[in-house]
């Protein structure tokens, strides 16, 4: 194991007369760790480099206002925080059981402060914080023993707090291809062996704002095929995980961005010179948080990609998070596409904001087995527009919790019925999607499953009510589907219930029908939280076959308005002045688009 730490940056000297400012800080260091071991033994060994960037330098202080031989002068600024160190690792290992690289970039240095005025107060002087290390790591493993792992983690360093209004924290480092690749290479010749590939890529957190300065934005983390790997018809493992940094919190400022997070791989077993009796491969993108402030920073979004083949058995999984928002929450899309002769394929999407919401979270999940080529897709947010409608892939599940008005009034318009179940002065908890259909190239009966759930703080509502459920938009694809099955679930209890034996009469059932389920206090016991799961199960016997639907929820139900008049009312809001149309018009500005499913709904 090869260690290596970069030197430490150096505080900027402290401004004194007549040089009033302080000066900026000195950077930390780079490093780069590199371990190389081609072991001739039959014994396994480890090979395993680890890179530490160095602490950027905090600015100097400003000095304070005063005078010199009578001559009077200002406050000093405060001085520049400098970036820290970035951080590269690199592991070869042949023969040997674990390659390990690990790059973790500096902390940014923070500003100075600015010396004082004559009054004692703080001086207009502040300055930046220093940005933090950018890291990248690089594992490679070729082995004949039966067990081999080749693993790489990248972590950007914080950036440091800014000082002053009109200033900033540091931005956080980026991990992993910018610099260069964070990838994890692991292969073996050995029989039936078992081999891991994992990479992990970190950015680096937004520094926080001080004396009203900004926070600085969190680092976006980007993977694209970071993880590759066979086996001699053994077991091969990959995964692929991208994090990026939180934006940074500020006093009296605007909160920093937070950043976003893709995360795509295509592996094709076929392609390799050996074959893996089984392959399992796990994406996963997670988005930074938005900063908090006197305006809270914007949440990032996320987006995971998965195209897995394989000659025998696949396990396909792929994962998105959004950051989250104080009231919009970044957005969140999954796909996972999987061809083999069986496994299983899953997709999930998540959102979620800050305590003190309406609708805390969201997560959408739709998947089913293997048979041929599926796809799974998903997509969650809160507080944006409208997810778009999809009859493709053979999972679809979507949820947008607390929809704008746009997209509530879009669907009471095209839903009559909805209007007088839904009542002039409703809250609307979300707008979501079910569905499934058979695979390309799939065998005999397939079922898929995708569900959402949505969390509502019940104590934010005036009054509760009872909860009102709109099914529509029912769409039926071919006439090869057996059975459907739709659950929707309360607090864990079934409040509805129902089986089709065919898609045109689940279609028949999710046109245009809206449910009233009861009283929210009877169906929460008189507790304060709500926590709503939708579930669908479809089944099919051919190709071409499938069912989708939607569904808007919301609370209360009375009975005397009428659609025209609550879409007059959403227009109203929409354009008149003052704080929720203002709100209103910056959600708007959010997009909300599912992932186009691949071409393989046959």
């Amino acid at each position: 194991m090869i260690k290596l730490v970069g030197y430490n940056g150096i505080k900027g000297f402290d401004g004194t007369y007549p040089n009033v400012n302080g000066r900026s800080g000195i950077g930390g260091g780079t490093v780069s760790a590199t371990a190389s071991v081609n072991n001739i033994s039959t014994k396994a060994i480890t090979t395993g480099a680890i890179a530490i960037g160095g602490y950027g330098g905090a600015g100097g202080n400003g000095a304070d206002a005063g005078s010199f031989n009578g001559v009077p002068y200002a406050a000093g600024a405060a001085g520049t925080g400098s970036p820290g160190g970035n951080a590269y690792a690199t592991a070869i290992g042949t023969t040997t059981k674990t390659s390990s690289a690990s790059a973790t970039g500096g902390m940014g240095g923070a500003s100075g402060t600015p010396g004082l005025l004559s009054t004692g107060a703080v001086g207009p002087g502040g300055n930046y914080g220093g940005s933090g290390g950018s890291a990248s790591a690089w594992s490679s493993n070729e082995t004949n023993f039966s067990i081999a792992s080749a693993t790489s983690t990248a972590t950007g360093g914080a950036g440091g707090a800014g000082y002053g209004v009109g200033k900033s924290g540091g931005s956080g480092g980026i991990a992993g291809p910018t610099i260069s690749l964070t990838i994890a290479k692991a292969d073996s010749t050995f029989l039936g062996a078992t081999v891991s590939a994992s990479t992990t890529q970190i950015g680096g957190a937004g520094g926080s704002g001080i004396g009203g300065a900004s926070g600085g934005a969190g680092a976006g983390s980007f993977a694209n095929n970071a993880v590759t790997g066979y086996t001699n018809g053994g077991v091969l493992t990959l995964s692929q995980t991208t994090v990026a940094g939180s934006g940074g919190d500020s006093d009296t400022g605007t909160g920093g961005k937070g950043g976003g997070a893709i995360s795509g791989l295509i592996f094709d077993d076929t392609h390799s010179l050996t074959k893996s009796a089984a392959v399992s491969a796990t994406v996963a993108a997670t988005a930074g948080a938005g900063g908090l402030g006197a305006i809270a920073g914007q949440a990032g979004s996320a987006l995971s990609a998965l195209v897995l083949t394989g000659v025998g058995r696949v396990h396909a999984s792929s994962s998105a998070t959004s950051g989250a928002g104080v009231q919009i929450s970044g957005t969140a899309g999954a796909s996972a596409t999987a061809t083999g002769l069986s496994g299983d394929y899953i997709a999930s999407s998540s959102a979620s904001l800050r305590a003190g919401q309406l609708i805390g979270s969201v997560f959408a999940t739709a998947g089913g087995a293997v048979g041929g080529t599926s796809t799974a897709i998903t997509a969650a947010g809160i507080g944006g527009g409208a997810i778009a409608f999809s009859s493709l892939g053979q999972a679809v599940a979507s949820i947008e919790g607390a929809p704008l008005a746009d997209s509530i009034t879009a669907v009471l318009t095209a839903n009559p019925s909805f209007g007088a179940a839904f009542g002039s002065t409703p809250v609307f908890f979300g707008i979501g999607e079910l569905g499934g259909g058979y695979s390309k190239g799939g065998a005999g009966l397939q079922t898929v499953t995708s569900s959402f759930t949505e969390t509502v703080d019940l104590t934010k509502l005036a009054v509760k009510q009872d909860l009102v459920v709109g099914l529509y938009k029912g769409t039926a694809v071919g006439t090869g589907v057996t059975s459907v099955v739709f659950d929707l679930y309360a607090n864990g209890t079934d409040v509805l219930s129902r089986s089709f034996t065919s898609a045109a009469a689940a279609a028949s059932y999710f046109t245009n029908n809206a449910i009233d389920l009861g009283s929210l206090v009877t169906l929460t016991s008189g507790g304060s939280t709500l926590v709503l799961r939708a579930t669908l199960s479809v089944t099919s016997a051919t190709a071409k076959s499938g069912f989708y639907g939607q569904l808007i929820l919301g609370d209360p139900p009375a009975p005397t308005a009428s659609v025209g008049a609550f879409a007059q009312a959403m227009a109203s809001m929409n354009s008149g002045s003052g704080a929720l149309s203002s709100a209103m018009a910056s959600a708007a500005s959010v997009s909300h688009t599912i992932l186009a499913a691949p071409a393989h709904f046959a």
